[in-house]
C-alpha cells in the first residue's frame, strides 16, 4: 500500500492537484518518524526494503521480457538469438531508443539492468512458457 501512496502521491503533485488528508497524513506520519530516528526518509515512507526491491525486479524482468518479445526478427526465433540482439539495444541506449518501445520502460525503472545476453537469458527464460498445440508438437 505505501508504494501505491508514493505513485499517488508522485501523480497527484506532478499534476498540481491538491493533495489528498490521507496521503498527507502518511507523509506527515513518516516525516516524523524520519525526524524522530535518522532513519532514511524512503524506509520511514515504506517505499523501500526487500519486498519494494523485489516488486522493482519483478517488473524490470516483465520489461525485459516484452522487450526481448520486441527483438523478434523471425518466425521462430531463439530466446537466446533475442537476447543478443537486447543486449546490444541497452548498451547502446538511449541511441537505441526507438528501436524497441520497452526500452524507455526499463531506464525509467532507474534500477540495473542486466546488459550481456547470457544475464539477460537468465533472467527471462524462467517467464517465457512455450505453448503448443496438438498440431503444432515440436517433437513431430
Amino acid at each position: 500500500m505505501t508504494i501505491e501512496n508514493h505513485r499517488r502521491f508522485v501523480a497527484i503533485v506532478s499534476a498540481g492537484l491538491p493533495i489528498p488528508p490521507d496521503l498527507q497524513d502518511w507523509y506527515i506520519r513518516a516525516y516524523e518518524r524520519y525526524l524522530k530516528t535518522n532513519e532514511p526518509l524512503c524506509t520511514c515512507l515504506g517505499i523501500s526494503g526487500a519486498g519494494v526491491r523485489r516488486a522493482l525486479i519483478q517488473r524490470r524482468d516483465m520489461f525485459l521480457k516484452m522487450a526481448a518479445k520486441n527483438c523478434k526478427r523471425n518466425r521462430g526465433e531463439s530466446l537466446w538469438s533475442m537476447c543478443k540482439i537486447l543486449s546490444d539495444q541497452i548498451k547502446r541506449y538511449p541511441r537505441s531508443k526507438d528501436e524497441n518501445i520497452w526500452l524507455i520502460h526499463l531506464f525509467e525503472l532507474d534500477c540495473q539492468l542486466p546488459q550481456e545476453p547470457h544475464s539477460l537469458f537468465e533472467r527471462i527464460k524462467p517467464l517465457v512458457k512455450n505453448h503448443y498445440s496438438a498440431s503444432k508438437n515440436p517433437s513431430e
